[in-house]
């Protein structure tokens, strides 16, 4: 992601963080230690602003998992035929 785009979101992904897991900074404040609840609320906030975050380009910030491909019986067999009509009396292809 580029530099210009990290300064962009960070204020964004603040506010939704503190409005998603209000807990994490009351819980923190004065210099607490963060526990592994709040750290995970923040983590799964974090998760959830990048996947609504879009980037300068268009493009999103989080790539979704690889898709598992399918088993050979999911598989359905296709088949392309072309028509080899012969030319039209006029010697063109197409009428």
């Amino acid at each position: 992601m580029p530099v210009g785009d990290v300064r962009a979101s960070r204020p964004s992904c603040s506010t939704n963080c503190n409005r998603s897991a209000s807990g994490v900074y009351e819980s923190i404040k004065g210099g607490k230690a963060l526990d592994a609840d709040n750290a995970k609320a923040l983590l799964e906030a974090t998760e959830k602003f990048k996947e609504t975050f879009l980037a300068s380009d268009g493009s999103r910030v989080v790539n979704e998992a690889e898709a598992e491909a399918l088993d050979a019986g999911e598989v359905r067999p296709t088949s392309r035929s072309t028509s080899s009509a012969p030319p039209s009396a006029s010697g063109a292809a197409c009428p």
